[in-house]
């Protein structure tokens, strides 16, 4: 009975170290030398366009790449107050190379009715998941929205 229970705790332990170590592979970040994480409205300002390249993404195959931001659509004279309401956008699974990067580049857009033109808030949330399981992998919040 004791040597069942001690194989049972090697077994636990066994499975327990190699779960964790495919965790403990990533550590994603944004790569010093390729593009920062940016968000700019295009000049029409009816798009904001957020992009970056990321690395660290250790034994992810896809990854998803969702954006938010207040967002809505105004009168020419409403446009100075920030957007009640709330824009999101995701993206199509995005490969990840075997170095563990992938580049992205995710619209988000507000389409607004004849007489109301589109209105965004000052900084947008990145949001990157893995797309094989739905998990966030990180996040990028606060991103300030700059005009092209």
């Amino acid at each position: 009975m004791l040597r069942k229970f001690g194989i049972i705790a090697v077994l636990a332990m066994l499975v327990t170290a190699l779960t964790a170590a495919p965790v403990l592979a990533a550590n994603p970040h944004t790569v010093p030398s390729g593009a920062p994480v940016t968000c700019t409205l295009n000049p029409a300002g009816d798009t904001v366009t957020c992009a970056g390249e990321l690395a660290g993404l250790g034994n992810v195959n896809f990854i998803t790449v969702t954006v938010e931001a207040a967002g809505g659509c105004a009168t020419p004279n409403e446009q100075a107050n920030e957007p009640p309401g709330h824009v999101q956008s995701t993206s199509e699974p995005i490969r990840v190379s075997k170095n563990g990067r992938a580049t992205f580049s995710q619209p988000l857009t507000v389409d607004c009715p004849p007489g109301l033109d589109p209105v965004f808030g000052s900084t947008a949330d990145i949001f990157i998941f893995n797309a094989e399981t739905g998990a966030l992998i990180t996040s990028f919040e606060n991103i300030p929205i700059t005009q092209l």
